[in-house]
């Protein structure tokens, strides 16, 4: 849901940038570095983006499978023994 509303909002506010810049270019000489501005949209992206980074990194580090004695329960103990079929 949050992606939504980033997606949401920056394409809303680049709606207005470029209102902004179309009357700008009207009036005459416009620079483009002077009315680029970072607003919300983009900090709210990156929040995003930050909070899927450390969502990836705190499963990466704790997603490990308990084997063998660390196993929870003894079935799943068992569970993860080699199973070996023979004819």
């Amino acid at each position: 849901m949050a992606i939504v509303v980033t997606i949401e909002v920056l394409s809303n506010s680049i709606d207005e940038w470029n209102t902004a810049v179309a009357q700008a270019s009207q009036q005459g000489d416009w620079d483009y570095d002077a009315v680029k501005v970072t607003g919300y949209s983009c900090r709210m992206a990156q929040m995003v983006v930050a909070a899927c980074l450390l969502s990836a990194a705190a499963f990466a580090l704790g997603s490990h499978k308990q084997k063998g004695d660390n196993a929870a329960i003894a079935e799943i103990e068992i569970e993860d023994r080699p199973v070996h079929i023979y004819r």
